[in-house]
C-alpha cells in the first residue's frame, strides 16, 4: 500500500480492499474474527445473541423467555428469504422448549433442519450451534449419518482455532442421544469415527463426558460391572480435579442413560 492510499483511508476518503485487509491484520497479529469483534463495537452480534440467550433460558428453565422469542423467530421468518435462518431459530427454540417441557416437536420441523442440513456443504458455528438442541429429537437411526456428515462437512471449520472445542461438545451429544435411543453399534462406529491427531481427537482426549459415555457403552453391551467401575473413576477423577458442577451432570447422565444409580444408597 503507498503512502497516499494510506492517507486516503485514514481521512475516509476511501475503503481498503479485502485482499489487502487480511495481510494488514497478520501483520499486526489480529485475527480476522477479533478485528470484526472490535468493528462491532465488541458487541455480540444477533446469531451470536441468540444462542447466548437461548441458551442461558434453557439452562435457567425459562419458558416464557423461550416462548417469546420462537414468537418473535417466527415472524421475522414470515418476511425472510430463501436463506431460512429466522425459520431455523425458530424451531430451535421449539425444540429448547420442548426439551423443558418433556414433549415433542413436530416432525415437519425436525425435516426442515434436515433438509437445511444436507443442503450445505460447509457446516460452521451456526449449524453445530442448532443442531445441538435439535439431536435429541433427530431420527434415531439417522444420526449415524449425521455424525459422517458433521466430521466431512464440518472438516475446515472443526480444524480451526478452538472450534474443535465446540464441535466435541456436539459430537458428545450426537453420541449420548445414540445410546439413549439403544443404538449401540451406531454409537460404537461413532466412536471410532474420530480420526486421530486432528483437532477434534484432541479436544475429545480429555473429556470426562466422553469417558463416562464409553463406560455406559460397555454397560448397556453387557459388560455391566466394568462399565460401572469406569464410570465410577471418571466421577472420581472429577471430585479430585475440584470441578464439582461436572460430578452432577455426570451422575445425572449416567442414571438418564442406564436406568440405574452410579451409586448405592
Amino acid at each position: 500500500m503507498t503512502k497516499s492510499a494510506l492517507s486516503k483511508f485514514e481521512n475516509g476518503h476511501s475503503t481498503i480492499l479485502f485482499e489487502n485487509l487480511l495481510p494488514l491484520l497478520n501483520r499486526l497479529h489480529i485475527t480476522f474474527s477479533e478485528f470484526l469483534h472490535a468493528a462491532n463495537d465488541y458487541a455480540w452480534n444477533a446469531n451470536g445473541a441468540f444462542f447466548r440467550d437461548l441458551t442461558n433460558a434453557y439452562l435457567n428453565k425459562n419458558q416464557v423467555t423461550v416462548m417469546k422469542m420462537i414468537r418473535q423467530e417466527t415472524a421475522a421468518a414470515e418476511g425472510e428469504s430463501d436463506l431460512r435462518f429466522h425459520q431455523i431459530n425458530a424451531i430451535t427454540a421449539k425444540c429448547v422448549l420442548a426439551l423443558l417441557k418433556k414433549t415433542e416437536v413436530a416432525g415437519t420441523d425436525i425435516q426442515f433442519v434436515i433438509d437445511y442440513l444436507f443442503d450445505q456443504d460447509n457446516w460452521m458455528q451456526y449449524e453445530l450451534s442448532f443442531l445441538r438442541y435439535v439431536i435429541p429429537f433427530y431420527p434415531p437411526d439417522r444420526l449415524l449419518l449425521l455424525t459422517k456428515t458433521m466430521l466431512r462437512s464440518g472438516r475446515e471449520f472443526l480444524s480451526l482455532g478452538g472450534n474443535a472445542d465446540f464441535g466435541a461438545e456436539t459430537y458428545l451429544s450426537i453420541l449420548a442421544t445414540m445410546l439413549d435411543n439403544g443404538c449401540l453399534a451406531d454409537a460404537k462406529s461413532a466412536l471410532g469415527m474420530i480420526e486421530p491427531n486432528t483437532a477434534l481427537s484432541l479436544s475429545l482426549g480429555s473429556s470426562l463426558n466422553l469417558k463416562e459415555l464409553e463406560a455406559v457403552l460397555q454397560y448397556l453391551s453387557g459388560e455391566r460391572e466394568k462399565g460401572l467401575a469406569e464410570c465410577r473413576r471418571v466421577v472420581e477423577t472429577a471430585s479430585w480435579l475440584g470441578i464439582d458442577w461436572e460430578i452432577g451432570q455426570l451422575n445425572d447422565q449416567w442414571e438418564d442413560l442406564t436406568r440405574q444409580a452410579l451409586y448405592g444408597d
